[in-house]
């Protein structure tokens, strides 16, 4: 029970990190492509990703910290089944 509980919070865990990162290279390739130069794209990232930024860090905490979540519960349930064994 707790080996396939293990296995559905891997496979939830790395599609949810999956889609994190997709997002964020789509959102860094719309930021170049809605800005008219190289230089302009190349600034609005450098702004957006600034360790400054607390907000975007926030968020970006925010959104993963599900498939962390997802990994930690899955490092349980491995723990939990070896247990019984």
């Amino acid at each position: 029970m707790y080996k396939y509980l293990a296995k559905v919070c891997h496979v939830c865990g790395v599609t949810w990190m999956t889609l994190f990162v997709i997002s964020v290279i789509g959102g860094i390739i719309g930021m170049f492509l809605s800005e008219p130069s190289f230089m302009n794209g190349l600034r609005r990232v450098q702004d957006t990703f600034s360790p400054f930024n607390i907000w975007n860090s926030i968020v970006m905490l925010a959104v993963a910290l599900p498939g962390i979540g997802l990994f930690h519960l899955r490092d349980k349930f491995r723990r939990k089944s070896l247990e019984t064994q």
